[in-house]
């Protein structure tokens, strides 16, 4: 927390400190040792951290949210402040779906220049409302981009939904410092990248009334499940022990799948065109030509296609925050094309391969998108392909 000021190393019962911390700031001559008060804020988040962008833009927002004034001086940030209501659920889901007000000007991704709160690289978020039994804590969480995401219901100490759990501690650990390639493969079961982090990035480039529609769709949801709660919270009340347990496990996977449900229809209806890359795997370390194709329907004519506004690489949301859609891989070539022989026309656009994979990991199976367009309609979707280089081969029987 950049925010934090005057720590004064002698209050043990106000500070927590962690002591290699003073010790490295002493060792580099940012802390005289003989000064009893530790300032946070210019010896560890110095000058140049408090004002980057992705550092001070989050904090202008959130200070402008809580107080209604607007710091655009980092310096001036306050470490606390006294705001005029009471905060609920709905207002730190409102905070942590928050962007600057040019947010969209461009016309790439729409979160191409975001460095709020809500950004590109925004994975998943939680809100807490706690309870003097921590068994009815009561917990809401996006598995994806929060303004594109729904805040799905979840107990916390009864289990989430299978798919949705991180490791033990013990396995997490060893897997840290022992990982493989293998353990960064694109897996369909895991729901929270294949589904959820799928329809954000997938809303992100499509843009237009997509927007709209998923926030209506959000507060369509949402809505329901606040309604719902707290006879949820108060029949686990009356339930003692393990019975409680599963009553509200049981309920956080029902509210899981049925949110997951609604969300791969909803993929279903933003990409209604299959994207195939007609290749086994793909060689980061070369610019061999890859070929993607984009398979037509009755229902969708792939007829139209404008191979300049095409480009394919990586989710964005597994990119850096501010990457942009004109640094992505651009199409080589274009060809019209029956791909899969059912009478048929598709389009096979060819990019570099060492391009397309650029910042995949080698050695794992990637899920890469095609991002084009159809007669100006924006048309997206992805396939998964295993990446390898000289040095790292990929192998179905690898560890």
């Amino acid at each position: 927390n950049f925010m934090m000021d005057k720590v004064d190393l002698k209050d043990k019962d106000t500070w927590l400190i962690e002591p290699k911390q003073v010790e490295r700031a002493t060792k580099d001559g940012r802390h005289d040792a003989k000064d009893q008060i530790f300032n946070w804020r210019k010896i560890v988040a110095q000058q140049s951290v408090r004002h980057e962008r992705w550092n001070a833009n989050r904090n202008v927002l959130a200070w402008k949210f809580l107080t209604g004034k607007e710091y655009n001086d980092p310096e001036q940030f306050p470490y606390s402040a006294k705001i005029d209501r009471k905060l609920g659920v709905a207002d730190a889901m409102a905070l942590l779906r928050l962007h600057e007000d040019y947010i969209g000007e461009d016309q790439e991704l729409y979160h191409s220049k975001s460095e709020g709160i809500c950004r590109t690289t925004s994975h998943d978020s939680i809100v807490y409302d706690l309870n003097k039994d921590p068994t009815l804590t009561e917990a809401w969480k996006t598995v994806g981009r929060p303004c594109q995401s729904v805040y799905i219901p979840l107990y916390p100490l009864a289990g989430p939904a299978e798919g949705t759990a991180f490791t033990d501690p013990k396995t997490a650990t060893a897997e840290h410092f022992a990982g493989t390639p293998a353990m960064f493969d694109y897996r369909a079961d895991f729901t929270p990248h294949s589904v959820f982090s799928a329809g954000t990035n997938a809303i992100d480039y499509l843009r237009g009334d997509e927007l709209a529609k998923r926030t209506a769709l959000i507060e369509k949801i949402e809505g329901q499940y606040f309604k719902d709660r707290p006879a949820v919270t108060k029949k686990a009340a009356s339930l003692k022990g393990e019975a409680r347990t599963k009553f509200l496990h049981d309920y956080n996977v029902r509210v899981y799948n049925e949110v997951l449900e609604q969300m791969k229809a909803e993929n279903a209806r933003l990409m209604p065109m299959q994207v195939k890359i007609l290749a086994d795997k793909i060689h980061a370390d070369k610019d061999t030509p890859v070929a993607f194709a984009l398979l037509g329907s009755k229902d969708h004519s792939v007829l139209g296609a404008n191979m300049e506004e095409t480009r394919a690489a990586m989710s964005a949301n597994q990119m850096n925050s501010t990457r942009q859609f004109k640094t992505f891989a651009p199409a080589q070539s274009m060809e019209y094309k029956d791909v899969n022989k059912d009478g048929i026309t598709d389009v096979v656009f060819t990019f570099k391969s060492n391009e397309v994979t650029a910042r995949a990991l080698p050695g794992a199976k990637m899920d890469l998108w095609l991002y084009t367009q159809i007669n100006g309609h924006r048309v997206t979707g992805f396939d998964v392909v295993p990446v390898e280089t000289d040095k790292v081969r990929f192998s179905e029987d690898r560890a």
